[in-house]
């Protein structure tokens, strides 16, 4: 059949969890639109386990429901923690907060090798992004860059543990929380590879609904052994 090979197939467990919201969808809203900012030495695990949220929510749906950029602060790749270099789609400065169009949300990435300086083009992007009601979210230590800009002050946020010292004394208005994940209503702060993901679901799950957020947890935990005590991911090829 023509077009056949395009179409998604999902093992029984997961077919009717996805199969609701393909038939549900009506009309044709633009893709929520985010920013991903590459801090050299950051993250790859939890900038991979951010976007791999956004790319799981386009596959569950018959219409892109985000599209994603990144950006990098003074050239167009950007040194992952795993000395992985990664291309950007641009550079910060060519992100343009004037006109209608401007990102949604707006995630610094940080690692625990990234520079702690204030960047001025950085907190200047940072601040224009308020101006836009943008979301503004952070991985790992990226809460810091909020933070030096101003837009953190009596507020509750959180940052790897290995910061938090850091944070506290140098920013002694900004409230540390002992949480992995803090979401307000335009921040949302994460610690680590694992918060990352909760912290992209809980945005989602805002904007598309639980069902969409259902479907997504259900392809990224299927070789999760604790939903299955019983059984191993590895399997061995004869009694011993």
């Amino acid at each position: 059949m023509s077009g056949s090979k395009d179409k998604r197939l999902f093992s029984a467990s997961l077919q009717d969890a996805n199969s609701a919201f393909l038939l549900a969808e009506k009309g044709a809203a633009q893709p929520i639109r985010v920013g991903f900012i590459l801090l050299d030495y950051f993250s790859l695990q939890a900038f991979t386990a951010a976007v791999d949220a956004l790319v799981t929510a386009n596959l569950v749906r018959t219409r892109p429901l985000f599209e994603f950029t990144t950006y990098g602060i003074g050239s167009l790749t950007a040194k992952s923690d795993l000395g992985i270099n990664i291309s950007t789609s641009g550079l910060l400065d060519q992100l343009h907060v004037e006109g209608d169009d401007f990102l949604d949300i707006l995630i610094v990435c940080g690692g625990f090798r990234c520079a702690l300086t204030e960047r001025p083009i950085l907190t200047a992007k940072l601040k224009a992004a308020t101006r836009k009601d943008c979301i503004l979210g952070t991985l790992w230590n990226g809460t810091i860059a909020l933070a030096q800009a101003g837009l953190l002050d009596d507020q509750e946020c959180t940052l790897h543990l290995d910061n938090h010292a850091f944070v506290k004394e140098s920013l002694p208005r900004v409230g540390i929380s002992d949480l992995a994940l803090v979401v307000e209503a335009n921040r949302a702060t994460s610690a680590g590879p694992s918060s990352a993901l909760e912290m992209m679901l809980v945005l989602i799950e805002r904007s598309q609904g639980k069902d969409t957020v259902r479907a997504i947890r259900e392809i990224l935990s299927s070789d999760q052994i604790a939903e299955n005590p019983d059984k191993t991911l590895l399997q061995s090829g004869s009694d011993p």
